[in-house]
């Protein structure tokens, strides 16, 4: 890689800091330092097995959320990018460090997106483990929802 002027950017700290924050959570005395950067293991949400309910209701709503709204704005990127690139009036393109400034938020929105999904399937798990008519309701609901806001 260059060494460019966001080069510091190359450590994807994503998966790092929702590992630390789940430790944290479950009360462990040391947190990692960093999580695995080869492997990109998902973290661990054994902290959520002390939450209520609400609590993981909650967490599941808000981690879907976060993934259509990444998902969505992802695309909208892509869109913008595909129709401004061919109305370039002064025949500049993107520098170096401005598509490499781009590589890494994709990355970045793209390790959210599968932590906040492996959150949200944890809550559904733990949810559906407890009162499966319950959460198969609130699954149903949140199906709605998604159909609605697609319309």
């Amino acid at each position: 890689m260059n060494n460019s002027a966001h080069s510091e950017v190359q450590t994807r700290p994503m998966y790092s800091l929702f590992t630390q924050l789940l430790a944290a959570c479950s009360g462990s005395p040391n947190p990692p330092e960093k999580a695995s950067q080869a492997t990109h293991d998902l973290p661990d949400c054994a902290a959520l097995n002390n939450a209520d309910d609400t609590t993981l209701v909650n967490i599941a709503q808000c981690a879907n959320t976060l993934q259509r709204t990444l998902y969505l704005g992802t695309s909208a990127i892509g869109s913008c990018l595909a129709l401004a690139a061919p109305d370039a009036l002064d025949g500049e393109q993107c520098g170096p460090a401005t598509v490499e400034a781009i590589g890494w938020l994709f990355a970045e929105l793209g390790d959210l997106s599968a932590i906040s999904h492996h959150i949200e399937a944890t809550a559904n798990r733990l949810l559906l483990s407890r009162d499966p008519q319950r959460c198969s309701g609130n699954m149903a609901k949140a199906s709605k929802v998604v159909k609605q806001s697609r319309k």
